[in-house]
């Protein structure tokens, strides 16, 4: 019975996986847009968000440095070994890790600690030259989709992903409209 089972729930894996290509259309003509704007909505990032720590330096609110965690396993593993105690070695990771994050760190009732920051471009790209430049995660999806549609008809999303789900919704809504409404599109 189980043998029947996995043959069952193998062949079924297997149509699922290929069920999109078997349902795509094959089409040779080219994609046409009709003068739709298109919105680029930037993933999940800490490499934009930016914090002042009150001392007037801009720095990345997330700085990940390899050398520096490195460091800080072969620490917890010392802390661990000298005293015996893989309590000691966690201790000693959660306080490099609360070292790590301490700018994106909360108090008590959730309020951030340090005011940080992500840059935003309410506008088309075409106004950014920063986004047509590149050096950003998403670069290369929005260069392509101002080959295809222009710069002026591509808009960049960029949210700050701590914030509320419901205001990123309301964020993108209002983009989508201003970018219907500055393309004439309906």
């Amino acid at each position: 019975m189980k043998r029947l089972v996995s043959v069952f729930l193998a062949v079924l894996t297997l149509f699922l996986c290929l069920a999109p290509a078997l349902t795509a259309t094959a089409s040779d003509a080219p994609l046409t847009d009709d003068g739709l704007p298109v919105v680029v909505v930037r993933g999940m990032d800490s490499d934009a968000l930016t914090v002042d720590p009150g001392d007037g330096s801009s720095r990345n609110a997330l700085e990940i440095d390899t050398m520096g965690i490195a460091q800080a396993v072969f620490r917890a593993a010392a802390a661990g070994i000298r005293n015996l105690s893989a309590a000691k070695a966690v201790e000693s990771l959660i306080g490099s890790a609360n070292e790590l994050c301490k700018y994106i760190a909360c108090d008590k009732n959730g309020l951030p600690l340090y005011s940080a920051t992500i840059p935003t471009y309410p506008l088309a790209v075409s106004e950014y030259p920063e986004l047509i430049e590149g050096g950003y995660s998403e670069a290369n999806i929005v260069k392509a989709a101002i080959d295809h549609y222009g710069a002026e008809r591509t808009y960049y999303f960029a949210y700050d992903w701590r914030e509320n789900p419901l205001t990123v919704c309301d964020g993108i809504a209002e983009m989508i409209d201003r970018a219907l409404l500055e393309s004439g599109s309906e």
